[in-house]
Order: structure tokens, then sequence, then C-alpha cells
């Protein structure tokens, strides 16, 4: 199933086929509009990223919690937030599947002592009411240009713990094989960060490429076993 803007001209690397998925779907997911810009999993809502999440996403991004594993990823600006989402956009427009925003459909769900209590400058007050809109993060499948979906999950740091960055990427997997099951799905993670590497796993990515960088050992996972050339294509890029 290819979206209407679909990129073309680009090759897939090579390796062994992955089926599409099963019939009936995805589990536990479900369209809101008929399409997969806004689906429903069990406990989150996934919407198609755009310029209207301005404020919660680089509210995430500039926390340096989240990007602990990797501080020079912390937003300094909403521009550069704002950069990030128009690709997502595009992403939407040309592959017909993107990142998604990330919101819990039921009460907030909080690690350990943790609170949200003076968070609301950042995250808004329906957070301290636990309403169903609570901004969780960001995340999905995105089509890079080296044809391979890249699987994405970044989880508020309130609200990890609870599985949230598996549910995502449990539905972002599915739904990149309803679009097009030929590119791998691939996990780019850094060696230290043992919850991002954790996910992969769990949702049936294998580590199949490791190297040096100067943010540290960088792992990339994949669902398939890719030959050499598209590997060096995928941890060059």
């Amino acid at each position: 199933m290819h979206g209407p803007g679909r990129r073309g001209g680009e090759a897939v690397p090579g390796g062994e086929a992955v089926p599409a998925v099963r019939a009936g779907g995805l589990p536990r997911l479900g369209a809101v509009d008929g399409n997969l810009r806004h689906l429903l999993t069990q406990r989150l809502e996934l919407s198609a990223l755009s310029m209207s999440d301005l404020a919660d996403a680089y509210a995430l991004m500039a926390d340096p919690r989240v990007w602990r594993h990797f501080p020079s990823g912390v937003h300094t600006s909403p521009d550069r937030t704002a950069e990030q989402l128009a690709r997502e956009e595009r992403s939407w427009e040309l592959d017909g599947l993107g990142y998604w925003s990330v919101r819990l459909r039921g009460r907030v769900s909080l690690r350990g002592r943790e609170s949200l209590r003076g968070r609301d400058s950042l995250w808004g007050r329906d957070a301290l009411r636990g309403r169903d809109s609570t901004f969780a993060g960001v995340g999905g499948c995105r089509l890079y240009a080296t044809a391979a979906w890249n699987l994405y999950y970044r989880i508020r740091p309130e609200l990890q713990g609870n599985g949230y960055a598996t549910e995502l990427a449990t539905a972002a997997i599915g739904a990149a094989r309803m679009v097009d099951p030929g590119p791998p799905i691939v996990a780019s993670v850094l060696a230290h960060n043992a919850a991002s590497r954790a996910v992969a796993t769990k949702v049936g990515l294998r580590l199949v490429w490791e190297g040096t960088e100067p943010a540290g050992r960088r792992l990339l996972f994949c669902d398939r076993d890719i030959d050499p050339a598209a590997l060096a294509a995928l941890h060059a890029r």
C-alpha cells in the first residue's frame, strides 16, 4: 500500500523478505479516520506530527533528561524543533507515513516517585489533571533516502518505564509494513542507552552492526539480514 506522494527511484537494500502484516491488521490498533495519520493503540493516541505540535514537541526536545545519553541533541530553540516538524509533514505527504505525536488515552501513569507537579509550564495543566490528552512523546517510522524505515521513539522522562515506547514501536512497525513491507526497518541506538536497546529487541529487531562515533558506541538493529552494501549505506547516513 503506497501513499499518494510516494518517493520514487530509490533502491531497496537486499535481504530476506518480510511478510506483510497478517490478515486482520495491527493488533490493538484502529484508524480513527480511515488512515494512518490517526491511530489508537491500547493506551495511546497517535497523530501525525505537524506544526500544531510545536509547543509540546519543543518542551520534549529541550528537556536535558530526554538527551542524557546524547547531550548535544538538546534543542535550544523552537526553530530547530520547527525544522524537524516540517520534515515530518513532508514525510507524511511523500510516503504516507512518518512520526506521530503520542498522547495517553487514559490517566497518567508515573514511574517511581516522580511527579508532574511543577511541569505545567512545559506540558500544560491537562497533565496535572490526568486528562486523556496528556502529551507523552513522539515517534514512529519514517522512510529514509537509503530506502529503510527508521524506527524512532522518544517518551517524556516522567512517563518512561511504563511500556509506552514498546507500544509505540510495535504500532510503528506494523504501520510501516502496511505501507511498504519491502524496505528494512532499522533502529539506531547508542550502546549505553539500555532502555532503547531493550525496546528494539522487544519489538523483534536484532543487532546487525556496531561501530564507534564521537557520542559513543552506535548499534544498528534491523528486522532482517541485509547485505554489506546496504549496511554501509545505513550506518553512513
